[in-house]
């Protein structure tokens, strides 16, 4: 079956954090597609989101997200194209340990959309 612009969806992204001592890499998605992050770190089971600067989904300056749990992931709507960059906080299953890691990602205009 032809693909047409109508029936296309924007592409969206899928992160899933894992040990916070791996080295995180360059993602990107398409504008009005989503942002999904989760954990799959059985002692790092908290974790916050802190956009350094602007964000994808408002016009917030330094955004922090901090509802992400390893059953609860925290979904973005991708509203703003442009290039963000994203610290996640991990906190520690004793609540004494905070592990921090930094990933870049882009928003690009979603082509072949509606």
């Amino acid at each position: 079956m032809h693909s047409t612009a109508k029936d296309h969806k924007p592409h969206s992204l899928l992160i899933t954090l894992a040990d916070p001592d791996a080295t995180p890499v360059c993602h990107h998605a398409e504008e009005n597609g989503i942002l999904e992050v989760r954990s799959d770190a059985p002692n790092y089971p908290h974790f916050e989101l802190h956009f350094v600067g602007p964000n994808p989904f408002n016009s917030d300056v330094d955004a922090i997200l901090n509802a992400g749990t390893a059953h609860t992931p925290i979904v973005i709507d991708l509203k703003n194209k442009g290039d963000y960059r994203c610290t996640v906080h991990h906190k520690h299953k004793d609540g004494k340990c905070l592990k921090i890691e930094t990933f870049d990602f882009s928003v690009h205009p979603c082509k072949n959309c509606w």
